[in-house]
């Protein structure tokens, strides 16, 4: 079974905050709500992200895990 990537931060932001952007704009296509979004992260403080950066890290090292016990050598796909 293939690894999972680690997320990145913005990553992780959208998915907890796609379901508030879509209620507040219940009309809007996907392009805008994916503006939205990216508008509302551009907008955060620093320590804002911290938790979502926190998580990326953590993910991260979830992945650099499991491809370490799975002996590193799984090729990746793109």
């Amino acid at each position: 079974m293939p690894i999972a990537r680690p997320q990145s931060a913005y990553s992780l932001f959208v998915k907890n905050n796609k379901e508030e952007v879509k209620n507040e704009h219940p009309n809007a296509t996907s392009g805008d709500i994916a503006k939205a979004l990216t508008a509302k992260w551009k907008a955060l403080e620093n320590v804002e992200k911290e938790p979502y950066i926190r998580g990326a890290a953590e993910d991260k090292a979830r992945y650099e895990d499991e491809r370490a016990s799975q002996g590193g050598d799984e090729s990746e796909e793109d």
